[in-house]
């Protein structure tokens, strides 16, 4: 059975790239083979046979065109309905393509991006690639050229198909949110080993001639942030504040440059938070974490 399922893969590859080679793709020198093999290599078989290999082909080229150029840690979003007459290529589906940094956590972002806004997900495409860029962004090798060079997948080619959406201000929409999502994403995966080691650090600064609590409830906090840093916890952000307490009101001030991750830089909101009864009386709690 799984012969025959790689046998019938093979073969619609092999025509989604003839499809590919005959549009006439100009781009850098790119092996359309090895790239539509690599596009198209995790999606299940039944998927492919849904649509013609024309447009199977105009997807894929669709996503590299978007790849020429990608400034460095710059995101590509482009969202789109596709037909034949502008594109080369249709579906009955609106189309998100996303060209990005290959890091942990992009289609799952994506994917509450897509789905807070009410779309349903169709398909998801997610193909990584080994690419090679000028200081411009302009993209010079791909696939196996790159790979010789390389060694691992850089950047992440992302395509979603979700309900057909006529109205191009919902694209706009969509698009911030996408961005937005993912540039939390790239925030947290940026700062990630040094949220680890700020929690590493704190662990080693509990002492109990330091703090007002047991030894027990000290050495079980130190061990709970060394359970954490050891793969049992995804770092998004942290940020220090002070507390100042006042009779009716308590507020917590941001510390300046103390953020990282998603919680990186000034707060939208402001930097003087003023707490409310039940926050207040967590923040003056005496349990350790």
């Amino acid at each position: 059975m799984e012969r025959r399922l790689s046998d019938s893969r093979s073969r619609v590859v092999s025509k989604i790239v003839a499809q590919a080679e005959k549009s006439g793709f100009s781009g850098q020198e790119i092996d359309i083979a090895d790239y539509i093999d690599r596009y198209y290599r995790n999606v299940a078989i039944d998927d492919l046979r849904i649509s013609s290999p024309a447009d199977l082909a105009g997807a894929a080229l669709s996503h590299l065109n978007l790849a020429i150029n990608r400034p460095p840690g710059q995101t590509q979003v482009r969202i789109y309905n596709p037909t034949r007459k502008t594109n080369g290529w249709a579906s009955t589906h609106t189309i998100v393509e996303i060209v990005n940094d290959n890091m942990p956590f992009l289609v799952d972002s994506a994917g509450m991006a897509i789905n807070r806004l009410g779309y349903s997900i169709h398909l998801t495409v997610h193909p990584t690639f080994s690419v090679t860029r000028d200081k411009k962004g302009d993209l010079r090798e791909i696939g196996k050229k790159a790979l010789l060079k390389k060694g691992d997948d850089n950047e992440s080619f992302l395509r979603i198909e979700i309900d057909r959406s006529a109205k191009g201000e919902e694209f706009a929409v969509l698009e911030k949110a996408l961005l937005l999502n993912l540039g939390d994403v790239r925030k947290a995966v940026a700062d990630w080993s040094e949220m680890r080691e700020m929690a590493l650090a704190i662990a080693d600064e509990l002492h109990g001639d330091s703090l007002p609590l047991s030894q027990r409830v000290i050495d079980e906090g130190r061990e709970m942030l060394r359970w954490m840093v050891d793969d049992h916890f995804t770092f998004l952000g942290y940020r220090e504040y002070s507390l100042s307490k006042g009779e009716d009101t308590d507020e917590l001030s941001v510390i300046p440059g103390s953020g990282l991750g998603i919680l990186r830089g000034e707060p939208r909101d402001g930097s003087v938070v003023v707490l409310h009864k039940d926050i207040r009386r967590q923040a003056r709690s005496k349990d350790l974490l």
